[in-house]
């Protein structure tokens, strides 16, 4: 799984976090070209929803930018 941005997205600040349903962190980058490929120290994780949160800066007002939300995932 991978962002996708349209425009108005400067790589400068990019981080992406991916939580269980407990609160535990999984997957963090701040490459805004490598996603997560549903593991967690080199297991694949169960099925379920996980929620991530993802911060990066406006290109156009310079300032961070919060995004947050889930993914099913399912095999």
């Amino acid at each position: 799984w991978i962002p996708v941005f349209s425009s108005g997205f400067n790589v400068e600040n990019y981080e992406l976090n991916i939580f269980n349903r407990w609160g535990q962190l999984v997957f963090k980058t701040e490459d805004y070209l490598q996603g997560w490929n549903g593991q967690f120290n080199n297991e694949t994780v169960q099925d379920g929803v996980y929620t991530f949160k993802i911060t990066y800066r406006n290109a156009k007002e310079k300032i961070n930018q919060v995004h947050g939300g889930h993914i099913n995932l399912v095999r």
